[in-house]
């Protein structure tokens, strides 16, 4: 990555402030703001919002993303709530007729474009490294004239889902005069403490030290069955700490994420005859139960209910055939969800969500745990890299645990994910 046209983090603020003001005469209408795990990149975000002094937009491209951005007092009296690109550009859903097909002029899409682009002038987008190509397009379409869009975000996290090669991100820190500027003063931890130095490790090619403390490097437990493996984790971690919502599992694959969650649904709640439950299918398609008790993720937002696709929570009540009340992650908050009507031909009603004991690293970007068990096994085949890895132990405050093979760490380490 070319390092010209970098300013650091001195007078950051008035340099973005100037950028989104157009006092600054760059050409461009696009910023890159970025940094490593810890470096503000939120934080920056936060300043700038509080010092301009025109109508602007915050949004990210994941509701979890926003709404973390709303959790951490971003806001302005010049600026709505932050929101979802796709909210801010108001996409709708489409409409079809009888044969299923999309009705001429209800396509789905965003409201907002060229012919009716956005009244603020001013963009600021948070988690840009998980901004994809179609979704980018759209929000320039969408930009008044004379437009300015500052990206925040981390180039080293996985790019979006579903896409292959660089993000749009990294594209444009790749932009010879495209102007960015690199944040490199660590401040979510100590500098030296072990999750941050282990995070920069990984990405200069480097293998984690475990410091016996807050980044805890062990051989991957035998996995033949639940038994196994419980016996074997248990000797690092207490395991009834990751039923809740600030301890998290993390698996770089669905088909592994899939085969712990039943390892942990086992453990906690088959063998409790007084829980209810149900069976279903779970947005995967995958069939099986799902328990009162159960940690789950949803796998699609709910405005009006005010979660998000990747928001965790746990059952809290099953009436059969009714509703299912969820309690949400981080509340006391719960949530009223009814059971879907089943198809002609369908034997279980399928539900927006996964088990979410253990759950991939692209669900986890954007978020924060107290504590993660990150696990890497011996046939995650290209999913185990060092993007992947380095997203995954940066989503811990406090502890993070690494699991894999000893012979399968370089291999991970030195697969950059590019």
């Amino acid at each position: 990555m070319t390092k010209l046209n970098i300013v650091r983090d001195e007078s950051t603020v008035d340099r973005i402030i100037q950028f989104c003001e157009n006092i600054d005469q760059t050409g461009y209408n696009v910023m890159a703001v970025y940094g490593q795990a810890g470096t503000g990149k939120t934080m920056m975000l936060k300043k700038v919002s509080e010092c301009l002094r025109q109508k602007f937009n915050i949004a990210a491209p994941t509701g979890i993303a926003a709404s973390r951005i709303e959790q951490m007092g971003i806001k302005s009296f010049l600026a709505d709530e932050p929101k979802t690109i796709h909210r801010l550009l108001e996409y709708t859903k489409g409409e079809k007729d009888e044969y299923g097909e999309y009705i001429k002029g209800k396509e789905p899409g965003p409201k907002r474009n060229k012919y009716n682009p956005l009244e603020n002038h001013i963009t600021l987008i948070d988690e840009a490294s998980m901004l994809g190509r179609e979704l980018y397009r759209n929000l320039i379409n969408a930009m008044p004239y004379s437009y300015k869009i500052v990206l925040f975000g981390d180039e080293r996290q996985l790019p979006p889902a579903q896409e292959k090669g660089n993000s749009v991100f990294l594209d444009l820190l790749n932009d010879y005069d495209a102007p960015k500027i690199e944040l490199t003063k660590v401040h979510r931890q100590e500098e030296g403490g072990g999750i941050i130095s282990n995070a920069h490790a990984i990405n200069r090619g480097e293998i984690p030290k475990d410091n016996g403390k807050d980044f805890i490097v062990k051989d991957l437990p035998l996995m033949r069955n639940s038994n196994v493996f419980f016996k074997d984790i248990s000797k690092h971690i207490n395991i009834n700490d990751y039923i809740e919502s600030n301890y998290q599992v993390i698996c770089p694959t669905n088909a592994y994420c899939s085969k712990l969650n039943k390892f942990f649904q086992e453990r906690f709640s088959e063998n409790d005859p007084n829980k209810n439950y149900i069976n279903c299918t779970f947005s995967d398609g995958g069939r099986g139960r799902l328990y009162e008790g159960d940690k789950i993720v949803f796998t699609e937002n709910y405005y009006d209910l005010g979660f998000y696709n990747g928001n965790t929570g746990h059952v809290k009540e099953i009436i059969y055939n009714n509703v299912i009340y969820f309690r949400l992650e981080g509340s006391n908050k719960t949530i009223t969800y009814p059971i879907p009507k089943m198809k002609k031909n369908q034997k279980h009603p399928r539900l927006k969500i996964l088990l979410g004991y253990v759950v991939t690293t692209h669900k986890t970007q954007s978020k924060e745990y107290e504590e993660i068990l990150a696990i890497y096994a011996n046939d995650i085949w290209g999913a185990g890299n060092r993007r992947n890895l380095y997203t995954a132990v940066t989503r811990a405050k406090k502890k993070s645990l690494l699991l894999a093979e000893k012979y399968k760490l370089p291999e991970i380490i030195k697969n950059n994910g590019f």
